[in-house]
């Protein structure tokens, strides 16, 4: 019902599933947020792996995924681990030791700062038994933890939720 009145005070002719979030809602976890486009639903994974998380995911692209997790590290910053190379090529060791991944490839790693805050950005393609995934990521480390932002979809739908996916990605932040 609140995202049926949602759309309706945002002159939406199409109606929206009672659990979809408005266009524009903000997850946040702890001091990370992000903004979910329209289209999109909260969700919990079975088990919680990680200090916090945020998740959510298309109610029309199935496989699109948008989610933070936050845990704790022993380390300042990022640049203390390792340029955006290093850290893109260890991303990529832990995804190819993952159950059912066959084969990782980086598309792209690059550091930018963001309102005062370091992030490192990857790309990168992952092929599993159960399909072939473009991930966008966003990390960063702040008081001694660790912040990576992730988007996941699936790759045939890739080309045409690219620049949402994009957007989306934007909206990250860690506040310090």
């Amino acid at each position: 019902a609140a995202a049926a009145a949602a759309a309706a005070v945002a002159g939406s002719a199409t109606p929206v599933r009672a659990d979809e979030l408005p266009g524009g809602t903000i997850i946040s976890t702890g001091r990370a947020s992000f903004t979910v486009p329209e289209g999109f639903e909260r969700f919990s994974k079975p088990v919680k792996t990680h200090l916090e998380e945020g998740n959510a995911r298309s109610t029309t692209v199935k496989g699109f995924t948008l989610g933070v997790a936050v845990d704790p590290v022993k380390l300042e910053s990022l640049a203390k681990f390792g340029d955006p190379e290093f850290v893109a090529d260890r991303v990529v060791k832990v995804e190819k030791g993952r159950d059912g991944v066959t084969a990782v490839r980086l598309v792209a790693a690059r550091a930018m700062t963001v309102d005062g805050v370091d992030y490192y950005e990857l790309e990168y393609d992952s092929e599993s038994t159960r399909g072939y995934n473009h991930v966008l990521s966003r990390l960063t480390i702040q008081q001694e933890k660790l912040y990576v932002f992730e988007i996941k979809v699936k790759d045939q739908d890739f080309e045409a939720t690219q620049g949402k996916a994009r957007s989306v990605l934007e909206t990250f932040r860690v506040a310090v």
